[in-house]
């Protein structure tokens, strides 16, 4: 007869070792999350996280968005009231000479839905043959309207001739409007922009 211990013992050593699911339930961490923001109005390049995502999650979500490359870092930035039973989250990833944020849709299992950049910031410099600098920036910031609208300002800037008498300054401005669905999607619903010269 075997001891009823052993059997215990082994039952658990066996359950332990079986290979555990990739499939994340509901509600498992997310709400343990203290998230930076919750229900920002604004979210900006300066909005800034150190509460870095998991290994899992990072692969779960980001991968889908970055690809592989492992040469950025991903935190947990924001987290926004449910729309049509979906989490909505905002994830901030950086570099050295770049920062992103984006709005992520998640369905009950915590898997991605839909996906969207909500911040940028970038910049870098340029030299012609003459020696002249182009400066070439590019900034997104996000207004929230309501649990399921908002407006991004996207503004790319080159200036040409930096520092120097001649220099111009070129800016495009995108504004656009974006509702998330019922289904989870996003979905642009007005665009209008402006390019000013100085």
């Amino acid at each position: 007869m075997i001891n009823k211990t052993l059997l215990y013992f082994v039952a658990t050593i066996l359950l332990s070792c079986s290979p555990s699911s990739n499939k994340v339930e509901y509600g498992s961490s997310i709400d343990t999350i203290q998230f930076p923001f919750v229900n920002p109005s604004f979210l900006a390049s300066r909005s800034h996280s150190d509460l870095e995502l998991d290994s899992l999650r990072k692969r779960m979500w980001m991968e889908k968005i970055m690809g592989r490359n492992n040469l950025y870092s991903a935190t947990y930035l924001a987290r926004f009231n449910k729309v049509s039973n979906h989490e909505i989250i905002a994830i901030e990833t950086s570099a050295d000479d770049w920062s992103k944020s984006f709005l992520l849709v998640l369905n009950v299992n915590l898997e991605m839905v839909d996906f969207i950049e909500v911040t940028d910031s970038y910049g870098d410099a340029s030299q012609d043959d003459s020696g002249g600098e182009t400066v070439n920036g590019i900034e997104a910031r996000t207004k929230f309207i309501s649990d399921s609208s908002f407006i991004r300002t996207r503004i790319h800037e080159m200036i040409y001739s930096y520092k120097d008498p001649k220099e111009l300054t070129e800016k495009d401005s995108v504004t656009e409007q974006f509702i998330i669905s019922r289904s989870g999607k996003f979905r642009k619903v007005k665009m209008d922009s402006i390019r000013i010269r100085l």
